[in-house]
């Protein structure tokens, strides 16, 4: 699960800000402006509304598990374009802001594998 506080909440924020100056040229021809942002800052939206002690601890380290899975399929879809050569113009940036997402995801998923582990060894 991801724990709420600033530091995820801005890493979260920032990088769904770099999601959507990235994704945007690329999803123009696809999707119109309003389920493009739906779609980039759907992971930063259930890390700020659902937390434990609110819902199920249950349903929250799920939808957590969800969001950074979310939030890691569109980051490695934004490395995919820019390996096969989409680069919008100030994509550094974008990529930049998108990292400390990223790099809380991972650590959440991480945090899930050893909390299931651990689980799976009391019983």
């Amino acid at each position: 699960m991801i724990e709420y506080n600033w530091k995820h909440d801005l890493a979260f924020g920032i990088g769904a800000l770099g999601e959507i100056a990235f994704l945007s040229d690329l999803l123009k021809p696809h999707l119109s402006v309003w389920p493009a942002v739906a779609l980039v800052t759907f992971p930063y939206f259930v890390i700020l509304l659902f937390r434990i002690g609110e819902l199920s601890p249950n349903l929250v380290i799920h939808l957590h598990l969800l969001a950074a899975l979310w939030y890691l399929a569109l980051f490695a879809y934004c490395v995919a374009s820019a390996a096969r050569g989409f680069l919008p113009e100030g994509w550094p940036i974008f990529f930049a802001f998108m990292l400390p997402g990223a790099v809380a995801s991972a650590v959440a998923l991480r945090r899930f594998k050893l909390f299931r582990r651990a689980l799976e060894d009391e019983s």
